[in-house]
This record gives structure tokens, sequence and C-alpha cells, in this order.
């Protein structure tokens, strides 16, 4: 089973669920993104399976590529923000 890093949209800001950490809320959805990509690299260095979810505009998760599984074509971008996001 892999360590799951979950950002979705609560009480108004972005939040970060993570193994060990009640949660951390952030402005941007960009920089809470930021934050479980930075963990998933460092659960992976340390042998894990690790992987990043995103809530995307109708309330589902959706698993995002680790960075370096990402399309260099582009195309597998994360959905977009909910409507009623500050960003």
């Amino acid at each position: 089973m892999a360590l799951q890093f979950a950002v979705i949209w609560y009480g108004g800001r972005w939040t970060l669920i993570a193994p060990g950490v009640r949660y951390d809320r952030y402005a941007s959805r960009e920089s809470a993104l930021a934050a479980a990509q930075r963990l998933a690299a460092q659960a992976r260095r340390q042998g894990y399976e690790a992987e990043v979810l995103v809530q995307g505009v109708g309330g589902e998760l959706t698993q995002l590529a680790a960075p370096a599984e990402r399309d260099p074509r582009g195309g597998d971008e994360p959905p977009h923000e909910p409507l009623n996001s500050p960003a």
C-alpha cells in the first residue's frame, strides 16, 4: 500500500493531509501541491511507494503522476480549481 498525500479544498483553504501530519493549510493550490510533491519525493527516497492525490472540481480525488513520470508532451495536468477557490 502506498503512502497517500492528499490536497483538498476544505474550510476555504487548500489543505494537505499526509501521514504523520494532522493537516497543513495553504493559501494556494500550487503551494499545497508543491508541499505534497516534496513529501512524496522524500518518502520515495526512503523506499516507500507514495502517491499525491488532488481534489477536482466535483470533489473527486485524482492521482497525480510523480514528476519524473509526467508525459514530456504535457496533457496530464492536474484538475482545475473549484469555482469557490481563492486562487
